[in-house]
């Protein structure tokens, strides 16, 4: 099929599309939208998260610390739940500062000539 053909099909295409519409009654996609929800059956409940002891976490973190302490392959042999446990309880003892300043763009290099 060439170019053509594919342009005189793609016209005829658009001209009943656009025929059919004439025929056709405008829907509101508020009403519709409305209709459906009204037979689905309500969203289920969420389920409950775990409840966190704040004294487990203070726990779980001096732990990690004595095990960093202790070892000498120090923060390599913590696991993931022991970085976060010691990540919140930086957050939780620490007060909240400024951001430091970016650092500086990179310096343009000193000259060194002999000549």
């Amino acid at each position: 099929m060439g170019a053509a053909e594919g342009n005189r099909r793609a016209g005829a295409l658009r001209r009943k599309l656009a025929d059919q519409g004439r025929n056709v009654a405008r829907l509101s996609l508020e009403d519709e939208t409305a209709r459906h929800l009204e037979h689905m059956p309500d969203a289920p409940e969420a389920p409950v998260a775990a409840v966190v002891d704040a004294g487990m976490i203070d726990r779980l973190a001096a732990r990690a610390k004595a095990r960093v302490k202790a070892s000498p392959r120090g923060w390599s042999l913590l696991s993931q739940v022991e970085i976060i446990a010691l990540t919140w309880a930086v957050d939780l003892f620490l007060e909240d500062g400024e951001m430091p300043p970016p650092p500086p763009a990179h310096p343009e290099p000193t000259v060194i000539s002999h000549v």
